[in-house]
């Protein structure tokens, strides 16, 4: 994957735009994320204070300006999500599009991934031999779109702690109960969503993802992707 890919003036402008909006969707998604309600209070508060500090860099951002001080996990969760996108949209599209899997795939990274990658390479640029984008792809896993979102989830935090663990440990030692609360988190997220807890984690997902894929200019053939992609986990929440 590549890292701080250049485009011209007009996709920065829109992915300027697009990422101010997913960071207020994240910012209403960590309101009302159901680990508050699950035990995990401490991690909701250490992501609750990422996603209103995303939310001034992601205007700082829009507005041309330079980016304003802030911790490293932000810049490790917006590298996390970086890498995530492009991971799960392989999976997703890879689930879903055969024979058409190539050209929407070129559509999804062009449309999607894009503007995670320039705005996390704008919080904390980062060269290709710092191996951020290394991560599990989730194929080997069973074609089940609602196991795939949690082994997503699961992969994802693991890397969002491993990244600020490198970025910036120093600074996060207050947040060790956090990190701890998401390692039990993970655990919980493994046993697939005959877990009430995953199982409500996976529904807030689904809720996210709709309202997340809504910023993207996506033709109507992805888009159906996604939805058919969504409406299967819809299906499977709460089953095997």
């Amino acid at each position: 994957m590549e890292w701080g890919i250049r485009c011209g003036a007009g996709k920065m402008t829109s992915a300027r735009a697009v990422m101010l909006k997913c960071a207020a969707t994240n910012v209403a998604y960590m309101r009302a994320s159901p680990a508050g309600q699950q035990g995990y209070g401490a991690l909701v508060k250490l992501y609750q204070s990422i996603a209103g500090a995303s939310l001034n860099c992601a205007r700082e951002w829009a507005d041309d300006n330079s980016c304003p001080p802030h911790q490293p996990a932000v810049d490790a969760f917006w590298w996390a999500v970086a890498v995530w996108a492009v991971r799960f949209t392989t999976d997703v599209v890879g689930w879903a599009a055969p024979p058409r899997e190539g050209l929407l795939l070129q559509e999804v990274q062009e449309v999607f991934t894009r503007p995670h990658i320039e705005f996390a390479n704008w919080l904390r640029p980062v060269l290709q031999k710092d191996r951020v984008s290394a991560y599990p792809f989730v194929t080997a896993w069973p074609p089940n779109p609602g196991l795939m979102i949690l082994a997503h989830d699961i992969a994802w935090t693991w890397k969002t702690i491993r990244l600020t663990a490198r970025w910036g440990l120093g600074a996060h030692l207050k947040e060790l109960p956090a990190f701890g609360q998401a390692l039990l988190l993970m655990r919980r997220l493994k046993r697939g969503p005959r877990d009430p807890v995953a199982n409500a984690f996976l529904g807030s997902d689904l809720v996210f993802f709709r309202r997340l894929f809504r910023h993207f200019d996506f033709s109507p053939e992805l888009r159906g992707v996604l939805d058919r992609f969504l409406a299967a986990a819809d299906v499977q929440t709460g089953q095997d």
